[in-house]
């Protein structure tokens, strides 16, 4: 089951690594203590050798041990003997033994060199102990005779030192379980204190809704991690503002844009229906209606474009088509607006590739409509519209010029692209414009990589350029490598 907050989470992994730290130490601090404990128990048994070795006396052809039965017996704890053995090195008898013994002869231990050799054996009741043994000539006294070589054994119980060790280490657990108790009240304690800005913060998101405009958290006393953090939601809360806003402006312009026309056609029917008419009055009110429905189907269907292209579902679809194909038939319908207006026209389209290459045929056809409606709405009667076509190896530039503009589309450069811009405040209900032309350019342009700009040279022209990418990254890749490939040509022969 996960630690569901942040506060037990880091409460339980610094309590699981100081338990795992504090458990290795303890285990690290147990072998070295078990160690000492064995080598002062060697030492031990050494020195008791030693104490023996120094009795030992050789006079008149046999060993004398000049150790006091008494003596002996002082040397040993009733409760923690010792077992001490003194032989004949070849097989003979015992000349020394330990009470704790009590007839039973233990293991050979031992070699001939300086120092005792120790080891680990099994004592007569089976338990485990450390012997010491060597092999030694004793003191040679008056008429010694050839030297007796002498086996010497000293040993002791283990138990102890095993017991010992234990209590060290169970003392251990049980302090470091004292000192882990401890630790889990004070560090909850200090978290929950250096924690306490997300509850404020966590109040804070709790308490914002959707009319809360403008409203920007603040934690005064937040640690210095998390500012860019707090940074960032800031500037989150000021997008999600901007895009509310931009959401509620769009909703009533386009309910507005809607009800103009709607209303237009209400007023054709009501103003038909008033009395009775003749046939002719009749059609003319239905052409009327159609003109005004056709530039309804038109609004909706470019509202339907650009919330497809904001929600990211609109279908991108390419296909290889002249650019100059694409630029005759988008510039079609507006033929003959253009001639009524007297206004001159020209088309200007660089050399371009062949085969043609792939292209969002459909989004550029809107584009490009948008463009020349754009132009011819805001252009006086015998002005000059100019359509420029650059075709790259990876873009495809289109630009259009329109001089002189109209009184009423000299507004602020910047809100050009903005949904539902218009120059003119005065509306008809058979006005062509909505405002949502350039808008749906520039969101068009966007959704294929490209960029699209305005600008204004002087008071009288407009001029609009749209760049679209054409080339993919994976063909220029391929084509890179097929011209690798032929520029290596095949391996020579020798």
């Amino acid at each position: 089951m996960p630690i569901p907050t942040l506060k037990n989470r880091l409460i339980a992994a610094y309590l699981i690594g100081s338990a795992i730290t504090t458990a290795l130490a303890i285990w690290f601090v147990a072998i070295r203590l078990g160690d000492l404990f064995m080598a002062q128990l060697d030492h031990s048994l050494t020195d008791k050798m030693r104490i023996v070795r120094s009795a030992c006396v050789q006079r008149d052809g046999r060993v004398i041990v000049e150790l006091g039965p008494d003596l002996f017996r002082r040397m040993h704890d009733p409760e923690d003997p010792e077992f001490i053995q003194l032989s004949l090195a070849g097989g003979g008898g015992v000349l020394l033994r330990s009470p704790s013994l009590a007839g039973v002869t233990l293991e050979r231990v031992g070699a001939d060199s300086a120092e005792p050799s120790l080891e680990t054996i099994l004592l007569p009741g089976g338990e485990k102990g450390r012997a010491a043994g060597q092999f030694f000539y004793p003191i040679q006294g008056e008429n010694a005779g050839e030297p007796i070589r002498l086996h010497l054994i000293a040993a002791h119980h283990t138990d102890r030192v095993h017991a010992a060790t234990r209590s060290i280490v169970i003392l251990s657990f049980q302090a470091a379980a004292l000192s882990m108790l401890t630790l889990t009240f004070l560090i909850r304690l200090m978290v929950r204190r250096n924690l306490r800005f997300l509850s404020v913060l966590s109040r804070q998101i709790g308490e914002t809704c959707v009319e809360s405009r403008g409203r920007k958290f603040s934690l005064p006393d937040a640690p210095r991690e998390v500012v860019p953090v707090l940074n960032r939601l800031n500037e989150l809360m000021t997008r999600i503002d901007k895009v509310l806003h931009n959401e509620r402006q769009f909703t009533a312009n386009a309910a507005h844009e809607l009800r103009t026309p709607l209303a237009g056609i209400r007023n054709r029917v009501e103003l038909a229906l008033s009395r009775p008419r003749s046939n002719e009055d009749y059609e003319d009110a239905l052409a009327d209606v159609l003109h005004i429905e056709d530039w309804l189907e038109k609004l909706v269907q470019s509202l339907l474009i650009l919330a497809r292209l904001e929600a990211g579902t609109q279908r991108i679809d390419y296909e290889p088509l002249p650019i100059k194909d694409l630029i005759r038939r988008s510039w079609k319908p507006y033929f003959e607006r253009a001639e009524e207006a007297d206004i001159e026209v020209e088309l200007v389209c660089d050399p371009v590739f062949e085969p043609p290459r792939p292209l969002p045929i459909e989004l550029l056809e809107i584009v490009c409509r948008n463009l020349f409606d754009n132009a011819l709405s805001y252009t006086e009667s015998g002005g000059w519209i100019g359509v420029t076509v650059r075709e790259s190896e990876r873009d495809l530039t289109i630009e259009v010029r329109n001089a002189p503009i109209t009184a009423d589309s000299k507004m602020p450069i910047d809100e050009v692209f903005l949904p539902f811009t218009r120059g003119a405040q005065s509306r008809t209900p058979c006005e062509r414009h909505s405002g949502i032309g350039l808008a749906l350019c520039r969101r068009i342009v966007q959704s294929l990589n490209g960029k699209i700009s305005a600008i204004r040279p002087n008071e009288d022209t407009f001029i609009a350029r749209a760049r679209v990418p054409i080339a993919y990254e994976r063909e220029l890749g391929e084509d890179e490598e097929e011209t690798a490939e032929v520029s290596a040509g095949p391996p020579e022969e020798s």
